[in-house]
């Protein structure tokens, strides 16, 4: 059921099995997969079924980012009600990529510590939850299905990626009738200030209602599914009265992001882009035989990736608009938008989601700034490398090239200052990266935290890897995998 944390005197005994913090994609996912399990489960959602100004005040924080980044504050990109940031996602989704779980040299050295394999069933699941239908990402099915041609042809050196849309799926309004008549506890308004522990399990979740009251939930197992920033947050304020949690002094490092960039600008007939042409299907969002929703990118191969020692890179194609105002264009690049403007071409700038290798040196820390609840607030440094950078402008060739291969082009790339704006896409990764070894991550392949031995964290700040997939399909098949652990654990 879902109900107000205030509706239970704090005198009231709360005891349970498994108590989750947090009900965004992670959360929900976890008490949707429990429902029947017979366990005494609760939820608690700091904030309520809408967004209010109080509890998203909760998440402003200090932000500090690489010279050149645009990056929200805190509070922008983070939402803190039932559904968590669900409640205004894009729907954009796709699995990992293969070697992303594999060691590669430069970029990340360990790999995930398990294949792609393992999270096979839980990525179907995931499907369903997010309801983006089958598990199919091969472009040519896919445009088979949609009665289009395939748009470019992949090569040894040119991978096609696909990108399945949710409509997209807001998992507190999705979920909520479930929740409602189901036995999981959903409780709003119930802020997560801190735990007690006995020895190396934790033994009760503190939480304060909006009105400063207090109630204490013992438990047998705990779960932090707040989102990256917010699980780092609540890892660091516990260490500081468990120090073995942070021995390793690994929380809140390694903060991932997708660096967001146009990296050039390409022509292309005006015919290829009509509905049902050639390059339709990059441009627009077809149907599937299940009526969902796809695009395809462009990239590079694993392949062409581990030949250049490369991270993962993928470009898709944004019309310009030929009344755009763009500073400090270089003379390629005017030219190519004077050729724009007349005849049947069409100019697209070749926009960047990309990889961002492990940077120590870019996390997640303590502000010395407090919340209304006198806990530190969190303070966001996000660090990129040169090399991440480099990686674009060397790919974003690279493509072009196979492009032109195909009769697409010709390419200009961007190198001018003012020719691209460089940004993230909200996707909070790291901070409590998986490991086997406690010397060399925050949580163990099972998601649980190394030196407590119930403390569970789920989310995107597990992952060890990033790839430039969108996280939320990926999140959702871990909280589906955690549930499947949690059920053998109790």
């Amino acid at each position: 059921m879902i109900r107000q944390l205030t509706d239970i005197p704090t005198s009231e005994s709360l005891d349970y099995d498994i108590v989750v913090v947090g009900a965004g994609a992670a959360g929900i996912t976890i008490a949707l997969e429990l429902m029947q399990s017979g366990l005494r489960i609760a939820v608690l959602e700091g904030g309520q079924r809408e967004q209010t100004k109080k509890s998203q005040n909760r998440y402003r924080g200090k932000l500090t980012a690489t010279p050149g980044l645009e990056y929200p504050a805190l509070q922008d990109w983070r939402l803190r009600f039932l559904g968590g940031t669900t409640n205004h996602w894009s729907g954009w989704c796709r699995p990992l990529d293969e070697n992303v779980f594999a060691p590669r040299a430069g970029v990340n050295d360990d790999g995930w510590p398990w294949p792609r394999t393992e999270l096979e069933s839980a990525y179907a699941r995931a499907h369903e939850l997010c309801e983006i239908g089958p598990v199919q990402y091969d472009p040519a099915a896919l445009c088979a299905e949609a009665g289009l041609p395939v748009p470019i042809v992949a090569t040894d050196t040119l991978a096609t990626p696909v990108w399945r849309y949710s409509p997209p799926t807001k998992f507190g309004e999705k979920y909520a009738s479930q929740l409602e008549d189901g036995p999981v506890d959903v409780l709003l308004g119930a802020n997560c200030v801190g735990f007690e522990t006995s020895g190396r399990r934790i033994s009760a979740v503190l939480v304060k209602a909006d009105n400063k009251d207090s109630y204490r939930f013992t438990t047998k197992h705990a779960v932090l599914a707040c989102g990256g920033i917010e699980n780092a947050r609540q890892l660091l304020m516990l260490a500081q009265t468990v120090p073995s949690l942070n021995a390793n002094g690994l929380i809140g490092v390694g903060f991932s992001e997708h660096p967001h960039l146009p990296a050039g600008l390409i022509i292309t007939e005006a015919a290829d882009l009509e509905e049902g042409a050639r390059l339709w299907a990059m441009r627009e969002r077809p149907k599937d035989s299940s009526g969902t929703e796809f695009k395809i990118g462009m990239g590079l191969t694993p392949e062409a990736l581990a030949e250049r020692g490369s991270a993962n890179l993928s470009f898709s194609l944004r019309p310009l608009s030929k009344n755009a105002k763009l500073p400090d264009l270089t003379k390629p690049v005017r030219a190519l938008w004077k050729a724009s403007t007349s005849g049947d071409n069409v100019l697209y700038r070749l926009y960047a989601r990309a990889e961002q290798r492990v940077n120590p040196d870019s996390r997640i820390t303590l502000s010395a700034e407090q919340d209304d609840f006198g806990l530190p607030r969190a303070a966001l440094d996000w660090r990129i490398s040169r090399q991440d950078l480099t990686d674009v402008d060397q790919g974003v060739r690279v493509v072009a090239r196979e492009l032109a291969a195909q009769g697409i082009g010709p390419f200009v790339p961007y190198e001018a200052p003012g020719e691209r704006e460089i940004t993230g896409g909200g996707h909070h990764m790291g901070g409590a990266r998986m490991h086997e070894s406690a010397e060399r991550g925050v949580v163990n392949p099972d998601q649980r935290c190394h030196a407590l031995d119930n403390l569970y964290v789920t989310g995107s700040g597990v992952f060890p890897a990033t790839c430039f997939s969108n996280p939320t399909l990926t999140v959702t098949a871990l909280a589906v995998r955690l549930a499947a652990t949690l059920r053998t654990a109790s």
